[in-house]
Protein backbone atom coordinates (compact mmCIF):
# COMPACT_ATOMS: atom_id res chain seq x y z
CA UNK A 1 0.00 0.00 0.00
CA UNK A 2 1.17 3.79 -1.02
CA UNK A 3 0.55 6.94 -0.10
CA UNK A 4 0.98 9.95 -2.02
CA UNK A 5 1.25 12.91 -0.60
CA UNK A 6 3.43 16.73 -0.46
CA UNK A 7 6.22 17.18 1.43
CA UNK A 8 5.42 18.41 4.93
CA UNK A 9 5.57 22.46 4.13
CA UNK A 10 7.48 22.97 7.24
CA UNK A 11 10.75 21.27 6.06
CA UNK A 12 13.05 23.02 4.44
CA UNK A 13 16.19 20.82 2.92
CA UNK A 14 18.48 21.85 0.30
CA UNK A 15 17.92 18.82 -1.42
CA UNK A 16 14.08 18.96 -1.89
CA UNK A 17 13.25 15.39 -2.46
CA UNK A 18 14.43 14.97 1.49
CA UNK A 19 11.69 16.59 2.53
CA UNK A 20 9.16 14.31 1.56
CA UNK A 21 11.67 11.42 2.13
CA UNK A 22 11.45 12.86 6.26
CA UNK A 23 7.30 13.31 5.81
CA UNK A 24 7.04 9.77 4.85
CA UNK A 25 8.77 8.40 7.23
CA UNK A 26 7.33 10.52 9.91
CA UNK A 27 3.81 8.79 8.80
CA UNK A 28 4.90 5.64 7.96
CA UNK A 29 2.90 2.71 10.01
CA UNK A 30 4.76 -0.27 8.90
CA UNK A 31 8.60 -1.60 10.31
CA UNK A 32 10.15 -1.23 6.73
CA UNK A 33 10.27 1.69 4.51
CA UNK A 34 11.67 1.29 0.82
CA UNK A 35 12.73 4.79 -0.22
CA UNK A 36 13.34 5.11 -4.28
CA UNK A 37 14.09 8.39 -6.04
CA UNK A 38 11.32 9.10 -8.42
CA UNK A 39 13.03 7.56 -11.55
CA UNK A 40 13.51 4.44 -9.97
CA UNK A 41 11.42 1.14 -10.07
CA UNK A 42 11.70 -1.91 -8.51
CA UNK A 43 10.66 -5.10 -9.47
CA UNK A 44 9.25 -7.73 -6.69
CA UNK A 45 12.25 -9.91 -6.52
CA UNK A 46 14.42 -6.56 -5.93
CA UNK A 47 11.54 -5.51 -3.28
CA UNK A 48 11.41 -9.28 -1.86
CA UNK A 49 15.63 -8.67 -1.16
CA UNK A 50 15.17 -5.45 0.55
CA UNK A 51 12.75 -6.45 3.03
CA UNK A 52 15.32 -9.12 3.34
CA UNK A 53 18.48 -7.32 3.81
CA UNK A 54 16.40 -5.20 6.10
CA UNK A 55 14.74 -8.00 8.41
CA UNK A 56 18.52 -7.99 9.84
CA UNK A 57 19.27 -4.10 9.80
CA UNK A 58 17.83 -0.88 10.43
CA UNK A 59 19.18 0.90 7.12
CA UNK A 60 19.95 -0.53 3.72
CA UNK A 61 21.50 1.15 1.48
CA UNK A 62 22.44 -0.84 -1.61
CA UNK A 63 25.20 0.35 -3.97
CA UNK A 64 24.53 2.49 -7.06
CA UNK A 65 24.96 0.82 -10.61
CA UNK A 66 23.33 1.08 -14.05
CA UNK A 67 22.08 -1.78 -16.15
CA UNK A 68 21.70 -1.63 -18.65
CA UNK A 69 25.20 0.74 -19.33
CA UNK A 70 23.90 3.82 -20.82
CA UNK A 71 26.54 6.12 -22.69
CA UNK A 72 26.98 8.35 -19.23
CA UNK A 73 27.66 5.14 -17.08
CA UNK A 74 31.39 5.64 -17.27
CA UNK A 75 31.42 9.29 -16.58
CA UNK A 76 28.62 8.13 -13.82
CA UNK A 77 30.25 4.96 -12.51
CA UNK A 78 33.90 6.96 -11.69
CA UNK A 79 31.55 9.73 -9.32
CA UNK A 80 30.02 6.90 -7.65
CA UNK A 81 32.96 5.02 -6.55
CA UNK A 82 34.91 8.66 -5.97
CA UNK A 83 31.59 9.46 -3.51
CA UNK A 84 32.04 5.74 -2.33
CA UNK A 85 35.25 5.77 -1.49
CA UNK A 86 35.63 9.76 0.22
CA UNK A 87 32.60 10.38 2.09
CA UNK A 88 29.63 8.16 0.43
CA UNK A 89 27.80 7.99 -2.73
CA UNK A 90 24.01 9.48 -2.06
CA UNK A 91 21.71 6.49 -3.09
CA UNK A 92 18.96 6.21 -5.61
CA UNK A 93 17.11 4.08 -3.29
CA UNK A 94 17.62 2.62 0.37
CA UNK A 95 15.48 1.07 3.23
CA UNK A 96 15.36 1.42 6.55
CA UNK A 97 12.98 0.73 10.00
CA UNK A 98 11.30 4.11 10.57
CA UNK A 99 10.51 3.65 14.60
CA UNK A 100 14.40 2.83 14.83
CA UNK A 101 15.30 5.90 12.49
CA UNK A 102 12.85 8.19 15.05
CA UNK A 103 14.52 6.29 18.33
CA UNK A 104 17.87 7.26 16.92
CA UNK A 105 17.05 10.64 17.63
CA UNK A 106 18.68 10.74 13.70
CA UNK A 107 16.70 13.12 10.82
CA UNK A 108 17.76 13.11 7.55
CA UNK A 109 19.43 16.55 8.10
CA UNK A 110 22.42 14.13 9.52
CA UNK A 111 23.32 14.07 5.57
CA UNK A 112 21.58 17.09 4.08
CA UNK A 113 21.43 20.83 5.37
CA UNK A 114 18.81 22.61 5.87
CA UNK A 115 18.09 25.94 3.76
CA UNK A 116 17.13 27.88 7.08
CA UNK A 117 17.35 27.56 10.58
Amino acid sequence: MATHLPPDPELDYVMGKVDGVETGLRIARNEAVVIADDDVRYERAQLEAMAGALAGAHLVRPQNYFAPLVWHALWDTGRILLNRATSGDYPARSACGPRAFARSGATTATCCSRTSS
